[in-house]
């Protein structure tokens, strides 16, 4: 940021520690409610139908954008009875008033008329401020600050509109709040840029694996001949599928060994009852995404290890499984939670490669899994870079 320079606070004048050195005004104390007209969406549920408007709510709105896939729809009718209030106008910011999306604001960019629910609220700004820079402004610490002493400690599940109109800022001027907007406005375009190349890439992983396991895309030797044709084999066959016998109360989260729970989550152990390369299912939850892990680690009783490979590969099984984990929803037994049992690992059909195919499309798969975690460091990086300049270029009120 070379058009930036470091300030200090002073007993005269509160100053943001970065700001860009062509700015020296004084930042003016002012309320939320000061700088635009707070209002809140539909306060009873309206009568949904198949077509008509869009009518949003809380749940539309995540990572900055709003969802409009999957959303309900009110009459015109209905909709022209609304109040202006509760029908969004472009520039204005959403944010979310409740759940565990709080705030999460955003701007809406696109002409497009459509209610909302009182899950959500808006924030039009008048001529004192940059929507940009506000919607920046929400995202910061001095927002949450405030937020947080208003909750006490409790919950932040309910974002009162009563609270925001409360809620103070220090405000530069208009020219100093629109530069400010326009550079972070670039760090958001590279964060959207990097989250970009991050799905293409998997969705690119995705197709490969659907050629690479269904053999419309093979490897081949060193001489360019092709491989043998795949076995038909038994998981039960190529590996040992074991459980563990520990729950979640043996687990905690300051111990030297990883713990597999039952579902997703990964804790510790001050134990471990296995050593080597496994593939791990939790075997209760709706995705049984596997993990790959190399090292000493306990499990829950309810969830699996496929270890002590003969014959194969342990990441061409891992990818395998993770291709074709559909077969556990099949064969995974309960209604409301489903789960899995040890016999249907044992049983799971598997086409093997020789060794040296599989050796290849594992290199393969996990150079793909390289560069997308290389970009996901990246989104993460400048994430906190982002953090780090709301921290400087706004101040406390």
């Amino acid at each position: 940021m070379s058009t930036a320079t470091t300030h200090i606070k002073t007993d005269k004048q509160i100053v943001p520690a970065l700001r860009f050195k062509e700015f020296e005004d004084k930042l003016i104390n002012l309320g939320f409610a000061d700088v635009g007209k707070i209002l809140i969406g539909l306060t009873h549920k309206p009568n949904y139908t198949k077509k008509g408007r869009p009518f949003l709510s809380s749940k539309n709105i995540s990572n900055g954008y709003i969802d409009f896939e999957d959303i309900q729809y009110i009459s015109e009718e209905e909709f022209q009875s609304m109040s202006a209030s509760t029908k969004p106008k472009i520039g204005d910011i959403l944010f979310t008033r409740v759940g565990s999306n709080l705030g999460n604001p955003i701007i809406l960019e696109q002409d497009i008329e459509f209610g909302i629910f009182v899950s959500l609220g808006v924030f039009r700004v008048n001529k004192k401020a940059s929507n940009y820079f506000m919607k920046n402004w929400m995202n910061s610490n001095y927002f949450w600050r405030q937020l947080e002493q208003k909750v006490a400690g409790g919950a932040k599940n309910n974002l009162n509109t009563g609270w925001l109109k409360e809620f103070k800022l220090n405000l530069p001027s208009l020219p100093e709040q629109q530069k400010i907007a326009s550079f972070l406005s670039a760090v958001d375009e590279k964060i959207q840029q990097l989250t970009k190349k991050k799905e293409l890439l998997e969705q690119y992983k995705k197709g490969v694996m659907q050629q690479l396991f269904s053999g419309q895309l093979r490897f081949k030797d060193e001489e360019g001949k092709e491989y043998q044709d795949w076995e038909e084999k038994r998981l039960g066959e190529i590996s040992e599928i074991t459980t563990g016998s520990s729950n979640r109360e043996d687990s905690g989260l300051d111990g030297e060994y990883t713990f597999f729970d039952r579902s997703q989550d990964i804790r510790t152990s001050s134990i471990f009852l296995f050593d080597g390369e496994a593939v791990i299912v939790a075997g209760e939850g709706q995705e049984f995404v596997p993990k790959y892990f190399i090292g000493k680690f306990d499990l829950h009783q309810r969830t699996y290890a496929i270890m002590n490979f003969e014959k194969s590969i342990s990441k061409f099984i891992f990818f395998y499984i993770h291709y074709c984990r559909h077969y556990f929803f099949r064969q995974a037994v309960g209604t409301t939670v489903k789960s899995l049992r040890l016999p249907m690992f044992k049983k799971m059909p598997i086409k093997l490669p020789c060794v040296e195919e599989q050796q290849k499309i594992a290199t393969y798969l996990s150079s793909i899994d390289t560069k997308i975690e290389a970009i996901n460091n990246q989104i993460t990086q400048t994430q906190t870079f982002k953090k780090g300049l709301l921290q400087q270029m706004f101040v406390a009120a």
